[in-house]
């Protein structure tokens, strides 16, 4: 998981990614600037700021998950 608040709103991002077999990383849950940013300090020295957005984020990675097939199946 990512989530990066800058002094610019474009450049914000919020996203869970896995490991993929080209060795990058693709994006299986993302959260639009425009439910975070306003709502986040533009500086924070612990996680609370950004616990809403990471938590929505790890529950649809989790539903995302939950519906694939097992390997091998």
């Amino acid at each position: 998981m990512r989530i990066r608040r800058d002094r610019v709103l474009y450049q914000g991002v919020a996203v869970v990614e896995v490991p993929n077999p080209n060795l990058t990383w693709t994006t299986l849950a993302s959260e639009a600037r425009a439910t975070w940013y306003p709502t986040t300090p533009a500086y924070a020295d612990e996680e609370g700021p950004s616990t809403g957005v990471a938590d929505r984020l790890l529950a649809r990675a989790r539903t995302i998950l939950a519906g694939l097939p097992s390997p091998g199946s």
